[in-house]
């Protein structure tokens, strides 16, 4: 090795050892800015230009600091510059005197000073460490700097402090992030237009291309010769490189086609210079478009094609219609020779004569009267009558006058009439005759005769064709071989806008709406052309530019008369049609009083969502809303209002939900929401505000209404995988919230399957509970206000289940009511307690009243009182003594039926009392109607009644009430004397609790029955 490259390379060992200690020096400088060994502590300021000194100003600190590659400030405890090196001058574009001595807000934009104001503030006070952020400081010309900014403390034994910044420029970085954005635009531009796009160096070579032009090389084109991918030539076969194609497109486009491997091409060719920006004459490459136009080529050759035969088609109509000039006039020439004829050799030539005596005969009959008439010839010489007797009797009176007529004004005779065959078919004659008066005063008539039967045949079809065509209701329009409307009906006018003189000539193009591509037409008239028939629906276009559609049909068919073609088109506007259609698939997604989705379209949503989540790893929530109390609701205001109200609870509930959350109406009072990308927690959010909202106040029709819903929540897929099992749940779910009280939301749970397997298992076991003898009757005595012995008994159903125990009657009576099984149990328990107390009367005990409470489902059977009788029969019971009771809420549906049905049942002598009386809809005006003899305070008044200022009114009206319509009045829930006292002071005749007794078995009450002491009720009658 020489010697001068040995020092070569010792001199770059020892640049590059100076290299490592000055960024050691670096780093150890700012390690000791950032833990406070580097200290600002003298600031002056000399000759408009501010000096920092450090504790060393000859110190190697300071001479880094300067010369280091990110700004450096010191700020002191009142966030003044102190110090500021070279760097932050080159950041902030401002001169250092301007900056050291400020305020580090003036540098930081408005909106981000209050953090770092908050960031200093705790520096200065709690924190010790290091602080980094992202800032935007604002240059001295106003400009945004992105910056990170490394905060330290420096602290002294004093405790005086400073604190140290380090500004890192973050513009660079944000610029080459943008550049790469803008690289990633113009990639996906390029991928997406239309055209291929080329672009090449300034030697030819694909720098970069895009789909389309991969498409026409059949090949990935990049890194290759142009001239070598894109063969292209013009029409004369000449040869076009790329040079040739930036010379000639500079102010347009080539027409060339391309030679691919598989396939040709036709291309509308462009391109432009891409020219260096720094020295913008310099061409650094090219960018060339190629607009496949392969199909409009070929439609413009086919159009030259199709011209070309037209005017072949169109030199030979011309030939042809100067031949049919010629023979319409020699049909005309024809038409006079055979007219001349005709009026010389009728069908059947004859004379008819006419005597003044009113005798008559026919002096000539050529031998055509046989064949038309059937008559002999020789028969008429002398007598007439055989011609006149063969006329339709309805026309020979017409006939007879018109030849009187022409005799006396001897004017030509003409007339038509029927005659009867031999065959018994009707024929039509045509007759016409000149008059010449003779010397002897008769008449004689020279005509002839000619069988119309045919032409009368066919002006029937004529006339009936003609009133079909006007009065169809049916547009037709009828065109010539040439497409042009040589006729139309009144309702092509009524339906297209067009009266007839406005489309005579014309083509039926006038109506083209532009929706339809010139493929349909194609197809559709070569069908016409290899069919005769073509039908379809169509969109046209009225005179007053509205579109419509139409069901077209087009028949081309021959004209005999004309020996042409021509087409009928007849059509009918199925705007409704189509209407009705888009209703009827909106009825199959839709409920119609809501207007919210059904079931089906809900179960599509929900089974998206499904899919949704499944790929994205989250949840989804089914919320199952269900109205509490609204039977009572509708049938005591009506389906008018309940309807109203549950547009507007659906209105509510559609105002909280998101624009990607369904609703939807499952019927009656039930409604289902589908909450996508929604966990426990969010669902459980929403349901509390349904809650909210669903319980405010409602103002329907002026009647003023609360309502609460009962919510049933299911997760995806924490409860089930798919819509069925997750709405089935919800549901399971909702009634659990209704059986908490309503107005309530609750979570699917497993245990809740158990209740439902309970229910269903009562439900099963209900069946057998009378056979198996598991059922029993309890009795709660009534009090005599009045007398103070007990006056009555309410017979209360209970059931001993083998595996559940004792059941109670609020969780067993609603299912016996659903599965049908009351009516069963209701006659069992009438029976069994008449038969009862029947058996107590005859021990001795005084005959009391036996109350019974009749079910909704009994009191709808059409049986019910052919069955109470039967009871009544057969145990001997005085209907007297039966007291069947009846909810409030069971007189409002269907009441006339409800009137009828009580009033057969008060007839029987059994008496009937209202229930819960005060907690249904009912009217004044209607329970005057009912054949009632007891109202029943509900324990819910009387709960509260010394309590609640509203219950007491409440119970104070009732009693008022029954005793002004000539009701006694009995309370339930008596639990305590200060209840009893305020019933008795107000006029209560009975009452019924736990004051008394509870309800008890049959052996107790017996007891308590025969003591006389206890029913003399002591307690009760002196209190």
């Amino acid at each position: 090795m020489s010697s001068s490259k040995k020092h070569t390379k010792a001199s770059l060992l020892t640049e590059n050892q100076r290299l490592r200690d000055k960024l050691a020096e670096y780093e150890q400088l700012i390690n000791s800015i950032r833990k406070g060994e580097v200290d600002a502590i003298l600031q002056t300021r000399e000759e408009q230009s501010y000096v920092v000194s450090l504790l060393d100003e000859e110190s190697i600190y300071r001479k880094l600091i300067e010369e280091m590659g990110e700004g450096a400030l010191i700020i002191s405890d009142q966030n003044i510059i102190l110090y500021a090196n070279q760097y932050i001058a080159k950041i902030l574009q401002s001169p250092l005197h301007k900056i050291i001595g400020t305020a580090i807000d003036n540098w930081i934009f408005p909106d981000e000073r209050d953090y770092l104001d908050n960031t200093l503030r705790n520096m200065a006070d709690y924190y010790s460490g290091t602080v980094r952020h992202e800032y935007s400081l604002r240059s001295n010309t106003g400009s945004p700097i992105p910056a990170y900014l490394t905060i330290g403390k420096n602290s002294n034994e004093n405790s005086d402090y400073t604190l140290s910044i380090i500004v890192t420029d973050l513009s660079e970085q944000k610029r080459n992030k943008a550049i790469a954005a803008d690289e990633k635009l113009t990639r996906t531009i390029l991928e997406q237009v239309t055209e291929a796009i080329v672009v090449c160096d300034s030697s030819g070579i694909i720098l970069r291309s895009n789909a389309t032009s991969r498409r026409l090389s059949e090949t990935e084109p990049t890194g290759l010769s142009f001239d070598a991918i894109f063969q292209l030539i013009d029409k004369n076969d000449n040869l076009y490189q790329l040079k040739d194609i930036l010379d000639n497109t500079v102010s347009g486009q080539l027409e060339l086609s391309l030679r691919g491997k598989t396939r040709h091409f036709d291309l509308l060719v462009g391109s432009s210079y891409i020219r260096d920006i720094d020295s913008y004459n310099d061409i650094i490459g090219s960018v060339i478009s190629l607009t496949d136009i392969t199909h409009i080529k070929n439609t413009e050759r086919d159009a030259v094609k199709a011209n070309d035969q037209l005017q072949q088609q169109l030199q030979i109509a011309k030939r042809s219609r100067r031949a049919l000039l010629n023979v319409v006039e020699d049909v005309k020439q024809s038409e006079k020779r055979l007219k001349n004829i005709a009026s010389r050799l009728p069908g059947m030539i004859y004379e008819y004569q006419l005597f003044p005596d009113g005798s008559h005969r026919m002096p000539y009959v050529s031998d055509a009267i046989s064949s038309l008439l059937g008559i002999d010839p020789e028969s008429v010489h002398l007598d007439a009558s055989p011609v006149f007797e063969s006329i339709h009797p309805d026309d020979l009176a017409r006939i007879n006058i018109s030849i009187k007529t022409s005799a006396s004004e001897l004017s030509i005779w003409r007339n038509e009439w029927r005659s009867i065959d031999k065959n018994g078919n009707i024929r039509w004659f045509n007759a016409n005759a000149t008059p010449d008066k003779q010397s002897d005063g008769s008449v004689l008539w020279h005509g002839f005769l000619t069988d119309v039967t045919e032409r009368k045949a066919q002006e029937s079809k004529v006339r009936l064709s003609a009133h079909v065509f006007e009065n169809s209701r049916e547009g037709i329009v009828i065109t010539d071989k040439n497409n042009n409307i040589i006729m139309v009906n009144k309702a092509f006018t009524s339906i297209t806008g067009y009266p007839e003189e406005e489309v005579l000539g014309i083509t039926p193009n006038v109506l083209s709406s532009g929706q339809h591509k010139s493929d349909f037409y194609h197809n559709m008239w070569e069908t016409i052309s290899s069919q005769g028939y073509w039908e379809g629906e169509i969109w046209n276009r009225r005179k007053d530019g509205s579109i419509y559609p139409e069901w077209l049909s087009i028949i081309q068919t021959h004209d005999p008369e004309y020996n042409a073609t021509v087409y009928i088109g007849i059509f009918e506007d199925i705007t409704q049609r189509k209407e009705y259609e888009q209703h009827i698939q909106w009825l199959a997604h839709y409920d119609p009083l809501t207007k919210l989705p059904n079931r089906v379209l809900l179960s599509e949503h929900v089974e998206y969502a499904i899919s949704q989540a499944q790929r994205q790893n989250k949840k989804i929530a089914i919320l199952y809303c269900d109205l509490d109390n609204f039977k009572n609701i509708n049938d005591s205001l009506g389906h008018k209002v309940g309807d109203l109200l549950l547009t507007e609870v659906a209105q509510r509930l559609s105002s909280l939900l998101r624009n990607q959350d369904t609703i939807s109406r499952q019927g009656g009072d039930e409604f289902i929401i589908l909450l996508p990308d929604t966990n426990a927690d969010g669902s459980a959010h929403v349901a509390e505000k349904i809650q909210t909202e669903i319980s405010k106040p409602y103002n329907i029709n002026n009647y003023e209404m609360t309502a609460t819903l009962s919510t049933g929540i299911t997760i995806y897929p924490d409860d089930g995988d798919d819509f069925d099992t997750l709405s089935r749940y919800a549901d399971i779910a909702m009634y659990h919230a209704k059986r908490l009280g309503g107005n309530n939301y609750f979570f699917y749970s497993t245990e809740l399957q158990t209740i439902t397997a309970r229910t269903l298992k009562l439900e099963k076991d209900i069946r057998f509970a009378i056979d198996n003898q598991q059922l029993d009757i309890y009795y709660q005595p009534q009090v005599s206000l009045i007398t103070g012995k007990i006056s009555g008994l309410e017979a209360l159903l209970r059931w001993n289940h083998p595996d559940f125990g004792m059941i109670s009657p609020l969780e067993f009576i609603p299912i016996a009511e659903n599965s049908g099984q009351i009516l069963r149990i209701g006659g069992w328990v009438t029976r069994t307690a008449t038969l009862q107390l029947k058996k107590w009367q005859a021990t001795g005990i005084d005959p009391i009243k036996l109350s019974i409470n009749l079910s909704v489902r009994e009191l709808k059977q059409s049986q019910l009182v052919e069955k109470l009788e039967n009871i009544l029969t057969e145990t001997g019971f005085e209907p007297g003594l039966l007291e069947l009771e009846i909810t409030e809420s069971m007189l409002m549906e269907d009441q006339e039926n409800i009137i009828n049905t009580l009033n057969r049942i008060n007839s029987l002598g059994v008496h009937l009392s209202i229930d819960d009386f005060g907690t249904g809809y009912s009217s004044l005006a209607y329970v005057k109607r009912l054949p009632v003899n007891q109202l029943k305070i509900d324990k819910s008044f009387v709960q509260d009644i010394m309590n609640d200022p509203g219950d007491a009114i409440i119970a104070q009206a009732i009693i008022s009430l029954g005793h002004s319509l000539g009701m006694e009045v009995i309370a339930e829930g008596v639990e305590d004397t200060a209840q009893l006292d305020f019933l008795r002071s107000h006029g209560c005749d009975h009452i019924q609790g736990y004051l008394f007794s509870k309800p008890l078995p049959a052996g107790d009450i017996w007891k308590l029955l025969s003591d006389s002491e206890t029913n003399k009720l002591t307690l009760i009658y002196s209190s």
